[in-house]
Protein backbone atom coordinates (compact mmCIF):
# COMPACT_ATOMS: atom_id res chain seq x y z
CA UNK A 1 0.00 0.00 0.00
CA UNK A 2 0.98 3.45 -0.85
CA UNK A 3 0.43 6.31 2.38
CA UNK A 4 0.45 9.42 2.31
CA UNK A 5 0.81 12.07 4.83
CA UNK A 6 -0.35 15.16 3.27
CA UNK A 7 0.36 18.73 4.45
CA UNK A 8 -1.32 21.85 2.36
CA UNK A 9 -2.91 24.64 2.99
CA UNK A 10 -6.60 24.90 2.98
CA UNK A 11 -8.70 27.60 1.51
CA UNK A 12 -11.82 26.85 3.74
CA UNK A 13 -9.36 26.60 6.61
CA UNK A 14 -7.02 29.36 5.98
CA UNK A 15 -4.39 27.44 7.92
CA UNK A 16 -2.59 23.91 6.98
CA UNK A 17 -4.37 21.35 7.33
CA UNK A 18 -2.89 17.27 7.65
CA UNK A 19 -4.89 14.29 5.90
CA UNK A 20 -3.53 10.70 5.22
CA UNK A 21 -3.97 9.30 2.21
CA UNK A 22 -4.07 5.35 1.45
CA UNK A 23 -3.98 4.22 -2.35
CA UNK A 24 -3.31 0.84 -3.42
CA UNK A 25 0.04 -0.20 -4.64
CA UNK A 26 2.66 -3.02 -5.53
CA UNK A 27 3.00 -5.52 -2.54
CA UNK A 28 6.77 -7.36 -2.35
CA UNK A 29 5.61 -9.99 -4.65
CA UNK A 30 4.40 -7.57 -7.05
CA UNK A 31 6.85 -6.01 -7.01
CA UNK A 32 8.99 -8.81 -7.99
CA UNK A 33 7.09 -9.60 -10.30
CA UNK A 34 6.19 -6.53 -12.11
CA UNK A 35 8.89 -5.76 -14.92
CA UNK A 36 7.57 -2.86 -16.80
CA UNK A 37 9.32 0.29 -15.27
CA UNK A 38 6.47 2.33 -16.25
CA UNK A 39 3.94 0.20 -14.44
CA UNK A 40 2.11 2.99 -12.65
CA UNK A 41 2.30 5.23 -15.79
CA UNK A 42 0.99 3.14 -17.88
CA UNK A 43 -1.52 1.26 -15.91
CA UNK A 44 -5.14 2.53 -16.30
CA UNK A 45 -6.50 1.17 -12.69
CA UNK A 46 -8.61 3.67 -10.95
CA UNK A 47 -9.96 3.39 -7.26
CA UNK A 48 -12.97 4.76 -6.18
CA UNK A 49 -12.21 7.38 -2.92
CA UNK A 50 -14.20 7.27 0.05
CA UNK A 51 -13.41 9.64 3.01
CA UNK A 52 -13.17 8.62 6.35
CA UNK A 53 -13.93 10.81 9.10
CA UNK A 54 -12.64 10.56 13.16
CA UNK A 55 -14.64 11.20 16.14
CA UNK A 56 -14.31 13.50 18.84
CA UNK A 57 -10.96 13.89 20.19
CA UNK A 58 -8.97 11.83 17.50
CA UNK A 59 -6.82 12.73 14.68
CA UNK A 60 -6.10 11.62 10.65
CA UNK A 61 -4.56 9.10 12.13
CA UNK A 62 -7.21 7.18 14.09
CA UNK A 63 -8.41 5.12 11.10
CA UNK A 64 -4.76 3.83 10.45
CA UNK A 65 -3.92 3.40 14.05
CA UNK A 66 -7.15 1.52 14.98
CA UNK A 67 -7.98 -0.67 12.30
CA UNK A 68 -6.55 -2.59 9.66
CA UNK A 69 -7.65 0.55 7.24
CA UNK A 70 -4.36 -0.15 4.61
CA UNK A 71 -5.27 -3.93 3.86
CA UNK A 72 -9.12 -3.47 3.52
CA UNK A 73 -7.93 -0.69 0.81
CA UNK A 74 -5.99 -3.47 -0.81
CA UNK A 75 -8.81 -5.69 -0.62
CA UNK A 76 -11.89 -4.08 -1.62
CA UNK A 77 -9.15 -2.21 -4.61
CA UNK A 78 -10.40 1.47 -2.93
CA UNK A 79 -8.64 4.69 -1.91
CA UNK A 80 -9.49 6.43 1.72
CA UNK A 81 -8.88 10.10 2.59
CA UNK A 82 -8.61 10.10 6.56
CA UNK A 83 -9.75 13.37 8.09
CA UNK A 84 -9.41 14.58 11.75
CA UNK A 85 -11.83 17.77 12.00
CA UNK A 86 -10.30 19.44 15.27
CA UNK A 87 -13.58 18.95 16.96
CA UNK A 88 -15.52 20.76 14.57
CA UNK A 89 -18.35 18.41 14.02
CA UNK A 90 -17.41 18.80 10.12
CA UNK A 91 -19.67 22.04 9.37
CA UNK A 92 -18.88 25.18 8.54
CA UNK A 93 -18.67 27.01 11.75
CA UNK A 94 -17.11 30.25 10.57
CA UNK A 95 -15.10 31.83 7.80
CA UNK A 96 -11.58 30.15 9.12
CA UNK A 97 -13.35 26.78 10.18
CA UNK A 98 -15.16 25.44 6.92
CA UNK A 99 -14.99 21.83 7.63
CA UNK A 100 -18.13 21.24 5.63
CA UNK A 101 -16.75 23.60 2.68
CA UNK A 102 -13.81 21.80 2.72
CA UNK A 103 -14.82 17.78 2.78
CA UNK A 104 -17.34 18.89 0.00
CA UNK A 105 -15.45 20.98 -2.32
CA UNK A 106 -11.80 21.92 -1.01
CA UNK A 107 -10.66 18.47 -0.64
CA UNK A 108 -12.34 16.42 -3.62
CA UNK A 109 -10.74 19.17 -5.83
CA UNK A 110 -7.10 18.57 -4.24
CA UNK A 111 -7.30 14.87 -4.32
CA UNK A 112 -8.67 14.22 -7.68
CA UNK A 113 -6.36 17.18 -8.99
CA UNK A 114 -3.09 15.66 -7.95
CA UNK A 115 -3.59 11.78 -8.02
CA UNK A 116 -4.28 10.25 -11.21
CA UNK A 117 -4.94 6.88 -9.81
CA UNK A 118 -8.41 8.34 -8.01
CA UNK A 119 -11.59 7.70 -10.23
CA UNK A 120 -13.37 10.28 -10.75
CA UNK A 121 -15.79 8.91 -12.91
CA UNK A 122 -17.43 7.32 -9.29
CA UNK A 123 -18.84 9.70 -6.71
CA UNK A 124 -16.77 9.47 -3.55
CA UNK A 125 -18.07 7.46 -0.58
CA UNK A 126 -18.15 9.69 2.84
CA UNK A 127 -17.88 7.89 6.61
CA UNK A 128 -16.93 8.36 9.67
CA UNK A 129 -17.38 7.11 13.01
CA UNK A 130 -18.98 9.20 16.17
CA UNK A 131 -18.54 12.44 15.94
CA UNK A 132 -17.31 11.72 12.41
CA UNK A 133 -20.46 9.65 11.85
CA UNK A 134 -22.20 13.03 12.61
CA UNK A 135 -20.26 14.63 10.32
CA UNK A 136 -20.84 11.81 7.45
CA UNK A 137 -24.75 12.15 7.52
CA UNK A 138 -24.50 16.23 7.85
CA UNK A 139 -21.97 16.54 5.13
CA UNK A 140 -24.00 13.02 2.82
CA UNK A 141 -27.58 14.68 3.52
CA UNK A 142 -26.57 17.77 2.88
CA UNK A 143 -25.68 17.29 -0.91
CA UNK A 144 -26.84 13.81 -1.61
CA UNK A 145 -25.98 14.19 -5.24
CA UNK A 146 -22.64 14.19 -4.41
CA UNK A 147 -21.61 10.39 -2.63
CA UNK A 148 -22.38 7.29 -3.89
CA UNK A 149 -23.36 5.82 -0.03
CA UNK A 150 -22.51 7.25 3.20
CA UNK A 151 -21.67 5.35 6.63
CA UNK A 152 -22.32 6.15 10.16
CA UNK A 153 -21.24 4.01 12.79
CA UNK A 154 -22.06 4.90 16.24
CA UNK A 155 -22.65 8.60 14.88
CA UNK A 156 -23.33 11.14 17.43
CA UNK A 157 -26.71 12.27 16.22
CA UNK A 158 -27.98 14.61 19.43
CA UNK A 159 -25.15 17.26 19.52
CA UNK A 160 -26.55 19.51 22.57
CA UNK A 161 -25.35 22.24 23.48
CA UNK A 162 -22.40 21.57 21.52
CA UNK A 163 -23.43 22.17 17.59
CA UNK A 164 -25.73 25.17 16.81
CA UNK A 165 -28.77 23.35 15.38
CA UNK A 166 -30.94 25.81 14.37
CA UNK A 167 -27.86 27.36 12.25
CA UNK A 168 -26.95 24.04 10.85
CA UNK A 169 -30.51 22.36 10.84
CA UNK A 170 -30.89 19.00 12.73
CA UNK A 171 -30.32 15.40 11.00
CA UNK A 172 -34.30 15.01 11.04
CA UNK A 173 -34.91 17.89 9.00
CA UNK A 174 -31.72 16.84 6.04
CA UNK A 175 -33.31 13.26 6.13
CA UNK A 176 -36.68 15.17 5.65
CA UNK A 177 -35.13 17.25 3.02
CA UNK A 178 -32.47 14.80 1.18
CA UNK A 179 -35.59 12.10 1.35
CA UNK A 180 -35.75 10.40 -1.71
CA UNK A 181 -32.35 11.34 -3.29
CA UNK A 182 -30.46 9.60 -0.32
CA UNK A 183 -27.54 7.55 -1.42
CA UNK A 184 -27.14 3.84 0.07
CA UNK A 185 -26.74 5.13 3.90
CA UNK A 186 -25.37 2.63 6.67
CA UNK A 187 -25.92 3.29 9.97
CA UNK A 188 -24.41 0.67 13.54
CA UNK A 189 -24.50 1.72 17.12
CA UNK A 190 -23.81 -1.16 19.36
CA UNK A 191 -27.21 -1.85 22.27
CA UNK A 192 -24.33 -1.14 25.18
CA UNK A 193 -23.77 2.11 23.69
CA UNK A 194 -24.87 5.16 25.66
CA UNK A 195 -26.43 6.94 23.15
CA UNK A 196 -28.40 3.75 21.96
CA UNK A 197 -31.72 4.65 23.36
CA UNK A 198 -31.34 8.33 21.52
CA UNK A 199 -30.16 5.60 18.61
CA UNK A 200 -33.45 3.68 19.04
CA UNK A 201 -35.58 6.90 19.01
CA UNK A 202 -34.29 8.54 15.56
CA UNK A 203 -34.30 5.28 13.78
CA UNK A 204 -37.78 4.80 14.91
CA UNK A 205 -38.45 8.26 13.43
CA UNK A 206 -36.79 6.96 10.28
CA UNK A 207 -38.92 4.57 10.21
CA UNK A 208 -42.12 6.15 10.80
CA UNK A 209 -41.03 8.93 7.68
CA UNK A 210 -40.11 6.49 5.12
CA UNK A 211 -36.81 7.63 4.84
CA UNK A 212 -35.47 3.74 3.45
CA UNK A 213 -32.85 4.44 6.19
CA UNK A 214 -32.53 2.30 9.17
CA UNK A 215 -30.08 1.49 11.75
CA UNK A 216 -27.96 -1.73 12.59
CA UNK A 217 -28.00 -3.04 16.20
CA UNK A 218 -25.46 -4.53 16.98
CA UNK A 219 -25.89 -7.14 20.29
CA UNK A 220 -22.74 -7.01 23.15
CA UNK A 221 -20.62 -3.41 21.81
CA UNK A 222 -20.21 -0.02 23.44
CA UNK A 223 -18.53 3.21 21.89
CA UNK A 224 -15.50 1.70 20.84
CA UNK A 225 -14.09 0.77 17.60
CA UNK A 226 -14.05 -2.98 18.78
CA UNK A 227 -17.15 -2.19 17.25
CA UNK A 228 -16.36 0.42 14.60
CA UNK A 229 -13.51 -1.80 13.00
CA UNK A 230 -15.54 -4.71 12.06
CA UNK A 231 -18.34 -2.55 10.75
CA UNK A 232 -16.31 -1.14 8.45
CA UNK A 233 -15.65 -4.34 7.00
CA UNK A 234 -19.44 -5.16 6.83
CA UNK A 235 -20.29 -1.70 4.78
CA UNK A 236 -16.73 -1.92 2.63
CA UNK A 237 -19.11 -5.86 1.13
CA UNK A 238 -22.00 -4.06 1.25
CA UNK A 239 -20.26 -1.66 -1.38
CA UNK A 240 -18.70 -4.48 -3.30
CA UNK A 241 -21.97 -6.82 -3.24
CA UNK A 242 -24.32 -3.07 -4.74
CA UNK A 243 -21.03 -2.57 -7.13
CA UNK A 244 -20.62 1.02 -5.69
CA UNK A 245 -17.07 0.06 -5.38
Amino acid sequence: MARFNLRFVSKSLLRKVEVNLVIPSLDLHGAIAEKNPRHYRDSDKKYPLIILLSGFGDDNEAWLLQTNISALCAEYGVAVALIGGENKWYLDQSPIDGWHTFIEDELPDFLYGNFSALDQNRLPVIGGVSMGGYGALYNGLKSPEKYSAIMALSPATKPDGIVDETAHGTLKELFSKAKGRLPYTYISVGDKDFIYEVSKQLDGWLTQNGTGVNYTFVGGYAHTWDLWRTEIVKFLQELKNKKII
